[in-house]
């Protein structure tokens, strides 16, 4: 099964910007809003029998954290303004906790043989994927309509182990282990 670990970014903002982005183009296609996520880490296709030592390494990366907040603010595009392929909202304050975990959780996956991140983490929500589009100045007017926008705080209580199964209408997330945070 297709796996990654993650946390909720859900928030009525950024399901605002979803619903946005659909009127630009039809090559541009909005995430669904049941689906944005943070991903802290793509793991690709794994097997039940593996899922026990993820759901370890998973309690480790938070084991002393407790629950949390981030702040989204502004947007962007990857890889760049001239080539763009993803349209994100960006993570400000509450960044620093999240590259603690993915770190932790890269150290203790790559113990149980899962390729480090060849680029640098880089914590943020996809909004859209972009597949072709004669739509880049509606795109780019978008990004700096919101680049510096207050897009809401989004409290963190789990990280989650999310199966992706790929459909024709978009992908669908299901959590197969969530780990808890303690309260604050």
């Amino acid at each position: 099964m297709r796996c990654f670990i993650a946390i909720n970014a859900n928030s009525d903002k950024l399901v605002s910007l979803t619903e946005e982005l659909k009127n630009i183009d039809r090559g541009v296609k909005s995430v669904f809003h049941e689906n944005l996520h943070i991903t802290l880490k793509f793991l690709g296709e794994i097997s039940e029998e593996q899922i026990k030592n993820i759901k370890t390494v998973m309690e480790e990366s938070v084991k002393s954290l407790k629950s949390f907040r981030y702040f989204i603010k502004g947007t962007g595009t990857l890889p760049s303004k001239t080539y763009i392929r993803v349209i994100y909202a960006d993570v400000a304050d509450g960044k620093e906790k999240l590259i603690e975990i993915h770190s932790i959780l890269e150290n203790g996956l790559v113990k149980l043989g899962f390729e480090k991140d060849k680029r640098i983490f880089t914590p943020h929500i996809t909004l859209a994927r972009v597949k072709f589009s004669g739509a880049r100045k509606h795109i780019l007017d978008f990004i700096e309509k919101h680049e510096k926008e207050e897009l809401g705080r989004i409290n963190v209580t789990k990280i989650s182990l999310m199966k992706s199964t790929l459909k024709p209408s978009g992908p669908v997330y299901e959590p197969i282990e969530e780990i808890e945070l303690e309260n604050l």
